[in-house]
């Protein structure tokens, strides 16, 4: 049923849930499974302030992915990573929009509670506008 499921991650709590539910999910259908991280484009704004490209900034969340990629490899699921920049859940839809997937993962809340008030829930929006079936983790 789902043969491609993305994961979208911040390094959070309830995104290491969603990552576990998404792998077991993965493993269970034989699925491929992007784990994709989006930079919010204030933190984005933040390291070019202080001088870091966003080569430099996509490096300091590498250890995180690398991690989350290595726990569904090590779970015998087939996963890449992805580091976008942008607005989260504009950015996750936008992406599923042009690489079609069957599933999306997401936790309910992530590290941004201002972030959600001002601009609204990463996963309510994904929810909302998604082109495909969306999981969210609580």
């Amino acid at each position: 049923m789902f043969k491609k499921i993305m994961v979208a991650t911040d390094g959070s709590v309830l995104a290491d849930k969603a990552l576990k539910t998404a792998v077991e999910q993965a493993k269970v259908e034989e699925a491929v499974l992007t784990i994709l991280n989006v930079i919010p484009v204030t933190d984005m704004g933040s390291a070019e302030m202080i001088g870091l490209s966003r080569a430099e900034a996509t490096k300091m969340k590498y250890p995180f992915l690398q991690k989350a990629q290595d726990y569904a490899t090590n779970n015998g699921v087939e996963a890449k990573t992805l580091t976008l920049s942008g607005h989260p859940g504009q950015v996750i839809v936008d992406y599923l929009n042009s690489h079609p997937h069957d599933l999306v993962v997401l936790g309910h809340r992530g590290l941004s509670n201002i972030q959600a008030l001002l601009m609204g829930s990463v996963a309510f929006k994904v929810a909302n506008l998604a082109p495909c079936a969306v999981l969210i983790v609580k």
